[in-house]
């Protein structure tokens, strides 16, 4: 296993548009769509191989691999917080604090790796993209994907016409193999998104930042959009 292959399997989940990836030891990496676990046809994986990926995403939170770790879910979140700290910091936290000002009919998009904070919320978002950091994905070497393109352009357009009350930059750490100069999701934003981060800074002001996450809300005197034909929480 290496960062070629590793990008190669991200790669096919974002073409699959699929929602979770299971690697374990001695079968092949399994992709969840539709809710169902889907084995893909690419060869099992060592213990080399699941150490490697778990140190790789690790890594990017300046974290390091536990000698006695036998499991790692990225994605749990237990009844009362979530079991990782930099999840719980950049997502729940921000979402607690959310909760205290976000009206019923005010619009939320949060610009990040992790839907739980839209979950939280129980808030639809302005555009299908739950999450983004599939449209900044790109093999070593070569550049963004037409379909990446595409939906970029569909996602600046929704939250533009959208205009939710609030917009989230929900950063945790988790960049690898991005098309990025340096990992970070705001860079991200001004880097592969220029028209909607002109459009941020023109009606959008700093509310409050959490951990590594900000909250921005629109300037007063600027009313919301129409809502979009979104994510579900």
């Amino acid at each position: 296993m290496d960062m070629n292959l590793l990008n190669q399997i991200l790669g096919i989940a974002f073409e699959k548009r699929v929602s979770d990836l299971h690697f374990e030891v001695d079968n092949p990496p399994f992709f969840r769509a539709h809710g169902q676990l889907i084995r893909s046809k690419l060869p099992s994986l060592t213990p080399q191989d699941t150490e490697f990926i778990a140190r790789v995403v690790l890594e990017q939170s300046n974290r390091t691999l536990p000698d006695d770790l036998r499991e790692l879910d990225a994605a749990y979140l237990s009844g009362t917080g979530a079991s990782d700290e930099l999840l719980s910091n950049s997502h729940y936290l921000p979402a607690r604090y959310l909760q205290t000002v976000v009206g019923k009919d005010d619009g939320v998009e949060v610009f990040g790796a992790h839907p739980l904070i839209a979950f939280l919320l129980k808030k639809k978002l302005p555009s299908r993209f739950a999450m983004v950091q599939h449209l900044m994905f790109c093999p070593p070497g070569s550049g963004l994907s037409l379909m990446q393109r595409q939906g970029i352009e569909e996602y600046t357009r929704a939250v533009m016409s959208a205009r939710p009350r609030f917009f989230v930059i929900a950063e945790q750490g988790i960049y690898f193999g991005t098309c990025l100069s340096r990992p970070s999701l705001k860079q991200g934003l001004a880097e592969l998104f220029p028209e909607l981060s002109t459009f941020l800074e023109r009606n959008y002001m700093p509310l409050k930042k959490i951990s590594q996450t900000e909250i921005f809300e629109l300037k007063p005197g600027i009313e919301q959009g129409r809502p979009g034909n979104g994510a579900k929480p």
